[in-house]
């Protein structure tokens, strides 16, 4: 059932069994594996079924955040949350996301790289990965050996310290238009749109939460009891009304400890340099590592450590997406500060119509300011078509080898949690009267150094391989950070098993409340590489499984 919480009257009291609060994939996931329990469960999103600007606002971050270069941050308020977003080409469309579960180095305890590791088990989590999958219309390994429709060979690469993995890609509407049909066909579920959770309220001891107290619209408050309350929303959202729920304590729910919006993370998107093959019949060999669709689906192959390299290293883990470019590719692509303000300006404009909402008008004045640098990027891309992070294709050309010189070799990179990289309540305030979300965060020179020093190992065992030559990027001698946030929100609440180093315990049941729970990247206790939505689906379905067994 969908309904919308606009047509409740003002002060009305709902009752369930388990209070949902968010309705991304995590959100979802939780509720579909509830499914036929008996179980009243009500879910309560934010936003409604199609895109709303003004609850998109929501999201937005207090001004005096520190956030590396970042200064506009967003997240879809909508059913489905960041799923709406996915917008990478394959031949089901361009709306896809790229996904990989994290590896089982990065569950483990890893000292020198500051790492608690996950306290669960990794072949549990795996088994709720393949569940997750199931959901996303998904099938096969993450890994290219043991795989035999990939129709491509992996690099030969005999060393144990580097090995390929493989991206998979599901499709947003595809996977929204099932979730749709079965929340409308449900009878235990009950998705209400336009319900902006405010607070949560515990009992008289502090030690159960009692109800939830939200809006549909500034001044039109209902409340929602519950024997049990999850929490499924971003990285923001959930330390965010923590923090705002102060009935009992001004430092928020589940914070005894001053440790919620502690430890956060994101994934730095960094540029790597260049891999320049020993042989170019090496581009004619690497089909494997465009995005390509097959029967059972597209895929992409990886470079990334071996479990082995990061236990053994004191590396950051990350992975090596690999697209083949002319030699003169960075030439080819600079523009001024100005013609990079209408590039990316006309690129948000192209999204915000796909996704049926109207354009910022920053945008618009982005484009009309820096037109000659959308003019610039459009030639360039007639003229030397090549793949990049929303698309690829490449290895359908005749002979990749007469066309490109070298791969340009992007990543992600996970960040050291640091308790000091945290989350918090800002001064200014949203349409709901609420704190807005202040966030105080640093790549840390130590953080840059641990890179380079994996980028450089690594470099060491391709050039062993005999690959080619990793000429990796510096920028006044750091790595190149292109971007510092890839809209990844890691850590603020997470897991551990001391209340004194994190908010969940490995239940993801909030520490001192017996009727909390998370489900979110922000329970995550590393970050790996990885797009968290694989990640937090799979732990949505964990919990699912605990909640039905108690």
């Amino acid at each position: 059932m969908i309904s919308d919480a606009r047509s409740w009257t003002p002060g009305e009291v709902v009752e369930a069994d388990l209070c949902v609060i968010g309705s991304g994939p995590g959100g979802l996931s939780l509720a579909h594996e509830l499914e036929g329990t008996g179980l009243r469960v009500l879910v309560l999103e934010t936003g409604g079924l199609h895109e709303a600007p003004d609850r998109n606002a929501l999201s937005a971050l207090d001004s005096a955040s520190r956030y590396g270069a970042e200064t506009r941050i967003e997240n879809t308020r909508r059913v489905g949350g960041n799923a709406n977003v996915w917008h990478i080409q394959t031949d089901a469309g361009y709306r896809n996301v790229r996904m990989v579960p994290y590896t089982r180095g990065d569950f483990a305890a890893r000292e020198a790289v500051g790492s608690p590791g996950w306290p669960i088990s990794y072949d549990l989590y795996m088994d709720w990965i393949r569940r997750a999958q199931e959901h996303l219309a998904l099938s096969g390994s993450f890994r290219a050996e043991g795989r035999n429709d990939l129709a491509a060979p992996a690099f030969d690469l005999p060393s144990a310290g580097i090995e390929t993995h493989l991206f998979q890609f599901p499709n947003a509407e595809a996977y929204l238009e099932r979730a749709r049909k079965r929340l409308e066909a449900s009878r235990n579920i009950h998705l209400v749109s336009f319900a902006h959770a405010l607070e949560l309220i515990p009992d008289g001891s502090g030690g159960a939460i009692a109800e939830v107290l939200g809006a549909s619209e500034p001044g039109r408050e209902f409340t929602v009891r519950a024997k049990r309350f999850v929490l499924a929303g971003g990285g923001f959202a959930v330390p965010q009304l923590l923090l705002s729920s102060q009935r009992l304590s001004a430092a928020g729910v589940g914070n005894v400890h001053d440790t919620v919006g502690r430890w956060f993370m994101d994934h730095p998107l960094i540029d790597g340099g260049e891999l320049i093959p020993t042989s170019r019949s090496l581009f004619d060999r690497a089909a494997l590592y465009d995005l390509r669709t097959l029967a059972s689906g597209a895929v992409m192959g990886f470079l990334a450590p071996s479990d082995e390299a990061l236990l053994a290293h004191p590396m950051a883990n990350l992975n090596l997406i690999l697209f083949p470019a002319e030699r003169e590719f960075r030439r080819n692509r600079e523009l001024s500060h100005r013609q990079s303000l209408g590039f990316y300006s006309a690129i948000r404009i192209r999204d915000a119509l796909r996704n049926r909402h109207r354009p910022l008008m920053r945008d618009v004045f982005g484009v009309l300011a820096g037109a000659d640098g959308v003019v610039r990027k459009a030639v360039d891309a007639y003229l030397h078509p090549r793949s990049n992070l929303a698309r690829g294709g490449w290895s359908r050309l005749d002979r990749p080898s007469a066309r490109f010189d070298v791969f340009e070799v992007l990543h992600l990179a996970e960040q050291a949690p640091r308790r000091d990289n945290r989350v918090t309540l800002g001064a200014e305030r949203d349409r709901f009267g609420r704190q807005r979300v202040k966030v105080d965060w640093t790549f840390s020179e130590e953080d840059y150094q641990r890179l380079a020093r994996t980028q450089e190992h690594l470099a060491r065992l391709i050039e062993a391989s005999g690959l080619g030559r990793w000429e990796v990027r510096r920028v006044e001698g750091r790595p190149d950070i292109k971007s510092d946030s890839t809209g990844h929100f890691l850590g603020a609440t997470r897991m551990h098993a001391d209340p004194r180093q994190g908010v969940t315990t490995p239940d993801c049941r909030v520490h001192g409340v017996e009727n909390l729970f998370i489900a979110s990247s922000s329970v995550f206790p590393t970050g790996g590489y990885a797009n968290p939505t694989l990640s937090i689906m799979a732990l949505a379905i964990g919990l699912a499984d605990r909640l039905k067994a108690v």
